[in-house]
């Protein structure tokens, strides 16, 4: 029995939010084989994402922070002279930039993926919606791979760094801020197995 095999009992994950997804149903890409499995599919442990959700609560309550302290922070002069339809527009304005903070962030972390398929290891970065880079290598060039956990947060939390070093001619990928380096690093390590039995 193959390790592809063994890993194939793993039951396919459906939560499309997921940071740790075994052979996720409809993921495909542009430059897949017929034959060829997304085994793993990975984003940035959740954690990482608390630095701008907690930034944009914080900014949510600013409006009502400078209204409870009006007539401190601004002079009554300038209070008074703000009509509830510049009020509405100027709350309508802030809360817009908020979601588009939001939607921007989330929209990065969803879909800057990194996947391990059957013959290959894709690292997708994308850093807005005009700009995105892809880079993937072969499972038969990868010459090494490591591991790093870094920071009390990172250890408390079980995510970190993956680096594979592939052939000379080709760039080495970096999968950042994954949950489970440790058992990502066996996965690809069990693939890598499968490929030179078989040659």
């Amino acid at each position: 029995m193959s390790n592809l095999e063994t890993l194939e009992k793993f039951k396919p994950t459906i939560n499309p939010l997921t940071s740790f997804a075994w052979f996720p149903p409809k993921v495909h890409f542009a430059t897949q084989d017929s034959e060829e499995k997304v085994v793993l599919l990975l984003r940035r442990h959740w954690v990482t994402n608390l630095g701008w959700v907690i930034i944009s609560i914080f900014l949510f309550f600013v409006p009502f922070i400078l209204a409870s302290l009006k007539g401190l922070a601004f002079p009554e002069d300038i209070t008074n002279s703000i009509t509830p339809t510049v009020s509405f527009l100027l709350y309508s304005v802030w809360y817009l930039l908020i979601f588009g903070y939001i939607f921007s962030n989330f929209i990065s972390w969803y879909y800057s993926v990194n996947m391990i398929t059957t013959k290959r290891l894709l690292d997708v970065d994308f850093h807005s919606i005009l700009y995105k880079n892809v880079s993937e290598a072969e499972l038969t060039k990868v010459q090494d791979i490591t591991h790093q956990t870094v920071g009390t947060l990172a250890l408390l939390f079980n995510f970190g760094l993956i680096r594979v070093q592939t052939a000379a001619e080709f760039s080495d990928l970096e999968f950042e801020a994954v949950p489970d380096p440790a058992e990502v690093h066996k996965i690809i390590g069990k693939l890598l197995e499968d490929i030179r039995e078989n040659r």
